[in-house]
């Protein structure tokens, strides 16, 4: 059945409190599952232990019931599901700010965990304005995904490779001023700017081609 925008509400954690002041994430919290229930059915959802921070991240907005009767607002087929915001909600916004929390969790991206059908993560801006891949700490998706073959997952391998490749090239020290040049130039860009960010990206480009060639690539575990 294809997916629409479905409306969701969090079962909390086994009893947890919706309360400000009774919120803390505990010890024994962190070794439950999350009973998330939604309009098209129930998904249970188990958090790494090897990403504590995104994870007590998560855990907290869910104990202060920041995803109660909230809308998956992105949905793509054999991609992924979006959800994290109520827009345009006062009383959400209000609650959100409360909470004085950062609006970025730092990435806890590691090799061994990737985008198969089902994972939990936290989303995110692009690399040329979020080059330390920072996760947002209240948006999250489940991915949908879809069956790869050989070939195509090796297609998929050499797209994040090129990705790796360019982030690598964008956080080295060496780059930074054209980076930096970069980035003020597209934030800002009109007609004016345009050849100068069309320059300024091909010199990334180009240097990232040359890290692509000398760093140990990725590839997806068995």
């Amino acid at each position: 059945m294809k997916i629409n925008f479905i409306a969701l509400a969090f079962l909390l954690l086994l009893a947890s409190c919706h309360s400000l002041s009774k919120s803390k994430i505990s010890k024994r919290d962190l070794k439950k599952d999350i009973e998330l229930v939604t309009t098209e059915g129930t998904i249970v959802l188990r958090l790494y232990d090897d990403t504590p921070l995104s994870r007590t991240n998560f855990l907290s907005l869910v104990k202060e019931g920041m995803y109660d009767s909230i809308l998956f607002h992105r949905v793509i087929e054999k991609f992924m599901i979006q959800a994290g915001e109520a827009y345009d909600d006062d009383e959400f916004l209000k609650k959100k700010n409360s909470l004085n929390l950062s609006e970025t969790v730092p990435a806890e991206i590691t090799s061994t965990h990737f985008h198969k059908r089902r994972a939990l993560g936290a989303a995110r801006e692009g690399d040329d304005v979020n080059p330390l891949r920072k996760g947002s700490f209240i948006q999250f998706y489940i991915v949908q995904g879809r069956t790869y073959t050989d070939s195509t997952l090796e297609i998929a391998e050499k797209r994040i490779n090129k990705m790796l490749a360019y982030n690598h090239v964008i956080n080295d020290p060496v780059n930074k001023s054209i980076f930096t040049q970069y980035q003020e130039f597209a934030k800002n860009s009109d007609l004016r700017n345009g050849e100068a960010i069309m320059k300024l990206k091909s010199q990334l480009d180009s240097l990232a081609e040359v890290e692509l060639e000398r760093m140990v690539p990725y590839s997806y575990p068995e």
